[in-house]
């Protein structure tokens, strides 16, 4: 995957396209992707999610990092948090169809006034 600071990953196996993804923060929200979780040199070297920070999130973030990402997917569309150091937890989606790319629709999900209650690792909450 190649040299450079790679954060909080989560792993999963995307069915409709035969693929293990590892998405995680590089200071933005990337992912690579190996057919063959066995083979730890088979990842793809980072790809970003998005061209560029989507306007919600350079808004609201203050100080802060954007950090934190993961997925999860219904029938019919893919859905990606992330959290920021500022108190806020983000959605976005795209269709099954279009993963890992089209992400739009990137609302605040969840937000606190309190920033450390919901200070990084907000997946990991209970």
């Amino acid at each position: 995957m190649g040299s450079g600071y790679r954060a909080a990953p989560q792993v999963f196996y995307y069915a409709p396209q035969r693929l293990w993804y590892l998405v995680y923060q590089t200071g933005y929200a990337s992912y690579s992707t190996n057919p063959d979780i066995s083979n730890p040199n088979g990842w793809s070297a980072p790809r970003n999610v998005y061209a560029s920070m989507p306007d919600i999130i350079r808004q609201n973030i203050g100080g802060g990092y954007w950090v934190d990402m993961w997925v999860i997917c219904d029938s019919a569309n893919c859905y990606l948090f992330s959290s920021d150091d500022n108190g806020h937890l983000y959605r976005s989606q795209t269709t099954v169809g279009q993963f890992p790319k089209g992400f739009t629709n990137t609302v605040i999900a969840a937000q606190d006034a309190n920033k450390y209650a919901l200070f990084e690792a907000s997946r990991r909450r209970r």
